[in-house]
């Protein structure tokens, strides 16, 4: 029991700090348990803080030398607002996998989660690759870059879209750091249109990443189904949805818009 509880907190820290942890750490009766130790690790980080304070202090550094090294402090223990893996996964075998991954990598990682509603999309012990985009649909007139919940209602979309007489690709895009930009400069070669889904702002996330990845590689027409630059609300996921135009509906009439700015 010791030896897990050791295991957790050592799974927490390498998950929510950039102090390293050596060796392979994962392990499934841990796993569990891990968040448990979270304060544990905003705590140890507060002692680290506090006695760099104490010795810029004690050695009576200069103002700008020991302000200098406090304000470095929350980079170097967490990494702040520098993320080296920025994922949005699309169901729970894919959470597991990615879990296991990102507990043995260096640097510090966001990892958005759906709600326990969430479609299941892929079949329990899937593998993934971090940074490796999935092709789940193939097609030639657009393609439908999504990730976590808009990955199912992508799948719908391009299902929808077939009726019409319009071939869209899907593609599972959950790793928007670091992106495949070889994907995505596959893709609108391929096709030449790209609609990206996201549940999340239109600045900084997954969009956000495509457009500039297509500015400097292969620039074709783009259309997005994301949340506009508003504030967001509470209430149940469907309703959500509906509210910021997060569904399969949404992603058709962009899909349309987007092929008639086609070539």
């Amino acid at each position: 029991a010791v030896k897990t509880y050791l295991c957790a907190f050592a799974m927490c820290q390498s998950m929510f700090c950039a102090i390293p942890f050596p060796g392979r750490l994962w392990d499934e009766k841990a796993r569990g348990k891990m968040l448990l130790f979270l304060p544990v690790v905003g705590l140890e980080i507060g002692i680290l803080w506090a006695a760099l304070a104490w010795a810029v202090r004690f050695l009576k550094l200069p103002a700008l030398v020991g302000g200098l090294a406090l304000c470095a402090c929350p980079f170097l223990l967490t990494g702040f607002i520098h993320l080296d893996g920025f994922m949005d996964v699309t169901d729970a075998a894919m959470l597991e996998d990615v879990l296991k991954q990102s507990v043995n990598r260096p640097g510090v990682k966001y990892i958005r989660v759906g709600r326990k509603n969430n479609a299941k999309m892929y079949a329990e012990g899937s593998r993934f690759e971090i940074g490796r985009a999935i092709e789940l649909r193939a097609g030639t007139d657009v393609t439908l870059i999504a990730c976590g919940v808009m990955v199912h209602e992508a799948m719908q979309a391009a299902n929808a879209l077939a009726q019409m007489g319009i071939d869209a690709a899907v593609v599972d895009m959950f790793t928007v750091k670091p992106l495949d930009e070889e994907t995505v400069e596959r893709c609108a070669r391929e096709t030449g249109a790209i609609v990206t889904c996201e549940n999340h702002n239109r600045i900084g996330g997954l969009t956000d990443a495509v457009a500039q990845t297509l500015a400097l590689r292969c620039p074709v027409p783009l259309e997005h189904v994301a949340v506009e630059d508003e504030f967001g609300e509470v209430g149940p996921q469907d309703y959500l949805q509906k509210r910021f135009g997060l569904t399969a509906d949404h992603i058709i009439h962009k899909a349309r818009k987007v092929l008639s700015r086609k070539r």
